[in-house]
């Protein structure tokens, strides 16, 4: 958090559950998702990720990202 501070950053706390059986791109949430604890799939027809395997990691992180996006526009206020 210094560090961030030192550099001109913005530290965003975002919440943990559900980031990793929650499709980034189409936001299903599905606990199938998960083929094992590395694999990742949007289960749903209509997502353009459909079928494809992702790190389960990687798309955690991504709906990380998404979420503190959306939570520093509606904190933009609130000090680091």
């Amino acid at each position: 958090k210094q560090k961030l501070e030192n550099r001109h950053g913005t530290f965003v706390l975002t919440p943990a559950p559900y980031t990793s059986v929650t499709c980034y791109r189409c936001g299903k949430r599905d606990k199938k998702q998960r083929e094992s604890q590395a694999v990742f799939t949007c289960a749903n027809k209509l997502c353009e990720l459909h079928g494809i395997h992702q790190h389960a990691d990687i798309n955690a992180a991504k709906n990380h990202l998404k979420n503190a996006k959306f939570n520093s526009k509606a904190d933009a206020s609130l000090p680091v």
